[in-house]
């Protein structure tokens, strides 16, 4: 639509036929700025009479409030997305509203983009209508299916989307049973299986549920970290590139703990960033850390969202590794306190009383690098969630880092590291946002790659 009210436009920036059309392509322009604010799934065949959409104005009376309450009336958009339609037409929507009234049932294919759509930082949103049982069990199913490691749970009133949202929960009258499962980082897929939050947006329900519209709206917000127009399937904008010879680096991602790689994506998009910026081709693998799978490796990264230990086997590994040269990068994912904990245990089991210099944070210049694509960090930026976690200057770097045979040979962070190299937008994680996070692993890398 944008495209067509674009290359419609006279010269002098009206359109033909006068006012009334010139202000509707004004209208046009300014409700396609963004990315839709919902995206409802359609995932079977016909509009109407059909179990996706039996009620077919609710994402739109949902989105109207959402613009006019959380926006500042602001117009919302939304969309239908069939699973017939390439992955890119989903990749902009922050939330994936699935209704329905019967169970759910999606082949290898569908069930492969939408868990592509979770990945790249969407939320899955479930409303059984009418409280049906079917389709609830059906949804449970679809998120197992999608997450294997991951179980879906009731959400604690002291969740983020209950109480650090714009809606406060204590304020309802009615508080509904909201379902979560979560990769210890944000929650993944959201199930409303009792309180039909579709039949009350159908009915413009703003009084007497307003509970139904208000915790939705947080659950956008949720997903959106408290912020509009956002890249959801973190692009990389490409940088001009070096007309050096293309230079590579390996990364060995730890298979250490319950949860090692909470964000597949990660090191994927990471590898992305390197090529189009630095022109580096990053490789990451899974490997376990034994003297079998550690050689040719420059980085090894190590993150969770639990607590783990190490078997001595392990530790000498990890040891002989940094003393060979490699770099060890390791971040609480989501800014896991379990998992930091028990980070910091182990590293002082694995080097002793160097690993005491972990206790406080240093400045990134000590990261500092003459390869081509280092760039000084000039300003930190944290999470919206962090910075209210953050005692003092918001702007400055918590990294933590312990030198070896005099070089940088452990970067530790007890921040998120890893849901900022996703490009993961979700509230409730302690952690850098999605730049800086880049940014910082960036020059890690770079640094590891070491002297030109």
């Amino acid at each position: 639509m944008a495209h067509w009210v674009i290359t419609h436009q006279n010269e002098d920036g009206s359109w033909a036929g006068g006012i009334s059309e010139t202000a509707w392509g004004l209208r046009c322009l300014a409700e396609f700025r963004s990315g839709p604010a919902f995206a409802k799934l359609q995932y079977a065949p016909g509009i109407h009479n059909s179990a996706w959409n039996e009620r077919p104005s609710d994402v739109r009376n949902f989105t109207a409030y959402l613009g006019y309450y959380c926006y500042c009336a602001t117009p919302q958009r939304w969309e239908l997305f069939n699973l017939s339609q390439p992955l890119g037409d989903l990749l902009d929507m922050p939330v994936l509203f699935v209704s329905g009234n019967n169970e759910l049932d999606f082949d290898e294919a569908q069930i492969k983009k939408l868990r592509a759509f979770v990945e790249h930082s969407g939320l899955i949103l479930g409303n059984a209508d009418c409280g049906n049982a079917a389709f609830a069990a059906s949804f449970r199913t679809l998120g197992r299916t999608l997450f294997p490691h991951y179980a879906f749970r009731e959400l604690p009133q002291s969740h983020v989307i209950f109480s650090d949202e714009m809606f406060h929960a204590r304020k309802w009258r009615k508080h509904p049973v909201v379902e979560g499962m979560s990769n210890g980082i944000r929650e993944l897929l959201i199930l409303i299986p009792q309180a039909d939050f579709s039949l009350a947006w159908q009915h413009v329900a703003r009084k007497t549920q307003v509970e139904s519209f208000q915790l939705a709206a947080n659950i956008h917000l949720y997903a959106t970290d408290k912020e509009a127009n956002l890249s959801y399937a973190g692009a990389i904008a490409p940088a001009s590139k070096s007309n050096r010879p293309r230079r590579s680096i390996r990364v060995a991602r730890l298979q250490v703990g319950d949860n090692w790689n909470p964000e597949p994506r990660a090191w994927p998009r990471m590898a992305e960033f390197m090529e189009l910026n630095c022109n580096v081709k990053l490789v990451s693998e899974a490997v376990k850390p034994d003297p079998a799978h550690m050689i040719g490796f420059n980085v090894a990264h190590l993150t969770g969202t639990t607590a783990f230990s190490l078997t001595p086997t392990e530790r000498d590994e990890l040891k002989s590794f940094v003393n060979n040269g490699g770099v060890l990068l390791i971040d609480a994912a989501g800014g896991s306190t379990e998992f930091a904990d028990a980070a910091q245990k182990e590293l002082k089991l694995v080097f002793g009383d160097p690993a005491k210099e972990l206790d406080s944070a240093i400045g990134l210049d000590a990261l500092k690098s003459k390869q081509a694509g280092y760039v000084p960090i000039e300003r930190i930026e944290y999470r919206n969630y962090a910075r209210n976690l953050i005692n003092g200057s918001v702007h400055v770097s918590h990294l933590r880092a312990m030198h070896w045979n005099g070089r940088v040979a452990v970067v530790f962070s007890r921040e998120d590291l890893t849901a900022g190299m996703a490009a993961i937008h979700s509230d409730g994680i302690n952690g850098y946002k999605a730049s800086t996070a880049s940014a910082i692993v960036r020059n890690l890398l770079l640094y590891a790659m070491g002297p030109v």
